[in-house]
C-alpha cells in the first residue's frame, strides 16, 4: 500500500482510483484476526481518502 504515497502525478493517482487497485490489493487476502481486519479497514479508508484529496488539490 505504501507505494501510493510515492505517486507524484495526478494521472497516476487517477489510474489507481479508476482501476480500484487499493480495494483489489486489500481484498486479495483473508484477514482472520479481527484486530488486523479492523486495522486494514482503517488503512483502506485513509488511503482512499488520501487519493481523493490529492486528486482534488491538483485539479
Amino acid at each position: 500500500m505504501h507505494f501510493i504515497y510515492d505517486l507524484n502525478f495526478n494521472v497516476s493517482l487517477k489510474f489507481v482510483k479508476e482501476n480500484d487497485y487499493v480495494n483489489k490489493l486489500i481484498n486479495r487476502l483473508e484477514y482472520k484476526n479481527s484486530i488486523t481486519k479492523s486495522q486494514i479497514e482503517k488503512i483502506r479508508g485513509c488511503t482512499l481518502k488520501y487519493i481523493e484529496n490529492k486528486i482534488k488539490i491538483v485539479k
